[in-house]
């Protein structure tokens, strides 16, 4: 079987990933741009916006799982190599790797589809509830579909991963190495 991705979930993925990371910039502006205003508004215009606050966590929360999806399929989320390390210098390391790494995206994403699920219960009972965000004249469920957005996406990035050439790369690696009279502190 080719390693390389079908065409399909290539496009599909990179067109995810387009369009998850306007997403990321206009929410990391406007989280930036409304916690500016509220600190402003305190403390030199000496008031305070009830919405400003309510709005800055949704659009915090909403940046976070989009951010998670975004880093689930360029393999960015913080992970430990414990097996890495168990597996050594075999001769078939590579394989082995790459097979645990496939056998964590499976674990990922059956914890991930649990999730969604539940979460769904959830958020359709916020939203045939009728209630409204303190501060804000919205319903709760608008500001709550971020989290059931983001764990779709990390869903469909996490199936996309799967079928993703290991080659392509994953995040930044640090290792953790005993400390010498090298490296100080143990990082390199």
């Amino acid at each position: 079987m080719n390693n390389k991705a079908p065409a399909l979930f290539e496009k599909t993925g990179n067109a995810l990933l387009k369009i998850e990371r306007v997403l990321l910039v206009i929410l990391l502006a406007v989280v930036i741009f409304l916690a500016f205003y509220e600190v402003a508004a305190r403390y030199f215009l000496k008031t305070s916006y009830p919405w400003l606050e309510g709005t800055t966590r949704y659009a915090f929360i909403w940046l976070c799982w989009i951010g998670s999806a975004y880093a689930f399929y360029n393999g960015s989320h913080i992970e430990i190599n414990l097996f890495d390390s168990i597996v050594g210098k075999r001769e078939n390391a590579e394989k082995i790797s790459r097979g645990l790494t496939k056998v964590g995206i499976l674990i990922s994403l059956v914890f991930l589809i649990c999730f969604t699920v539940i979460y769904f219960g959830y958020w359709n009972r916020m939203r045939v509830s009728g209630v409204f965000v303190e501060g804000l004249r919205i319903r709760t469920w608008i500001p709550l579909t971020g989290p059931l957005l983001g764990s779709v996406l990390m869903i469909i990035q996490g199936f996309l991963s799967l079928f993703k050439d290991p080659s392509e790369g994953s995040g930044t690696v640090v290792e953790i190495t005993e400390p010498d009279e090298t490296t100080e502190g143990g990082l390199s």
